[in-house]
């Protein structure tokens, strides 16, 4: 009998230089939303939704991943033809365009993921660095300083114009944003992407490797100097789920007890800062998520299929949300909830059901290869992120964990990950 090792990664043939290039546009891409495509007066198409679309062929080699894809792309349009057949006239048809563009990244990673999901961890460390030491320089070189540099570069239809709030983030707020249009998208980003490299990692060499133990400390400073309220949560997780696993023991209690230190410190100065700031964004976002439930339930249809796709700002600006007794600072313009704009728009049965859909890949690709504890901090995450701290659709990393995780599942090695295991598998064949 002899033994063989089996990688728990998909391995296939070796991808060209063509395929690598694309690879790396893709995931560095997603780092630089600003860099798109303008699309009338209040969306874009961001450029890392452009370079998914080159991954499509790969996509359609396997079957029945395009049939999920196409549901995911036609969903919203479905239902919009449906509406239209019972007398719902649809609210915004250029967002049934944009819908499936701004999640094409979802496509993409997962492309990827199926046949070479190791290729994407040198460009995840790079574009992990790259923001973290912009944000660094941005902080205290800048902005500490009263300037806030590239104002050029802030510049695209669908984002919350940097160029207009110039003086207002280099006098008062002065909290890091990187590329990003808002310091909470680049808190949110940064998680998120660290938990995809903690997991191509870990499942690639069986444990997560040095240097990219040092790149998820890296990405918690500036996740922390970002002052986004989702840092209270986010940053304990992400470290969870990426030293977690490395414990063993007793050792545990100890990894533990340092994380909760961590938490309480960086808890400690973000509660601080934000009370001095008088910051108001959090009973904002939490007063549009509550009137949106309220309007979900006010209505069979709504709840069932949703108000339609790009009719969450419509109906914020008519003051048809229900806002009555909620507290909030500032008019509420639209829902500040990736998610929940999903659920609201597009209803329980395709809104909710989608979004179980991308939780439950994300649960079942961590849970091989870091077990379950850590798969459900991993979860909830991405719903922590994209429920309550990201506002906008086109954020690429909501949909490239996800897709991420789509394709290490489905990839032909997924046999050989398991749940109870961290590292490869070992086998006897005869």
């Amino acid at each position: 009998m002899t033994v063989e090792r089996i990688s728990p990664i998909h391995t296939a043939k070796e991808p060209g230089r063509l395929w690598r290039i694309g690879v790396w546009s893709l995931v560095l891409s997603t780092f630089f939303p600003y860099i798109g495509l303008p699309l009338g007066n209040s969306t874009n198409v961001p450029l890392s939704s452009m370079i998914a679309v080159c991954f499509v062929l790969e996509i359609l080699r396997h079957p029945r991943i395009a049939v999920l894809f196409l549901g995911v792309f036609v969903g919203p349009s479905a239902l919009a033809f449906i509406g239209v057949l019972l007398l719902h006239p649809i609210p915004n048809p250029l967002s049934l365009i944009v819908w499936p563009l701004h999640v094409l990244p979802l496509m993409g990673f997962a492309a990827v993921a199926l046949r070479t999901s190791t290729s994407l961890i040198p460009a995840l460390r790079v574009g992990i660095l790259l923001t973290v030491f912009f944000a660094l320089v941005q902080k205290f070189v800048f902005l500490d300083r009263g300037i806030v540099p590239f104002l050029g570069y802030y510049d695209l239809p669908g984002y919350a114009s940097v160029s207009n709030n110039a003086l207002s983030i280099s006098t008062f707020v002065r909290r890091p944003f990187a590329f990003f249009p808002e310091p909470s998208v680049m808190a949110g980003s940064l998680a998120l992407a660290t938990v995809a490299l903690v997991l191509l990692s870990a499942s690639a060499a069986g444990r997560l490797v040095w240097a990219d133990r040092l790149v998820v400390l890296a990405a918690t400073i500036a996740i922390y100097l970002s002052d986004s309220g989702s840092a209270l949560v986010s940053i304990g997780m992400v470290l969870m789920i990426a030293f977690w696993p490395l414990a063993k023991g007793t050792g545990r209690l100890a990894t533990l007890s340092l994380i909760l230190g961590v938490v309480a410190w960086t808890s400690i100065g973000i509660l601080g800062s934000r009370g001095g700031s008088q910051n108001f964004s959090w009973g904002d976002r939490a007063a549009s998520i509550i009137g949106a439930l309220r309007y979900l339930v006010s209505d069979i249809w709504v709840t069932l299929f949703g108000s339609g796709r790009g009719s969450s700002t419509l109906l914020y600006q008519a003051g048809d949300i229900p806002m009555a007794g909620l507290s909030y600072a500032n008019k509420i313009p639209d829902l500040f909830s990736v998610l929940g704009r999903l659920v609201l728009e597009n209803g329980m049965i395709f809104g909710l059901g989608l979004c179980v859909f991308l939780a439950a890949l994300v649960f079942l690709a961590t849970s091989r290869v870091s077990g379950k504890f850590v798969a459900m901090l991993s979860v909830l995450l991405w719903v922590t992120i994209s429920g309550l701290t990201i506002s906008y659709d086109s954020a690429a990393w909501i949909w490239a964990l996800p897709g991420i995780c789509l394709g290490m599942h489905f990839s032909t090695g997924r046999a050989s990950l398991s749940p109870q295991m961290t590292g490869p598998k070992w086998v006897g064949t005869k």
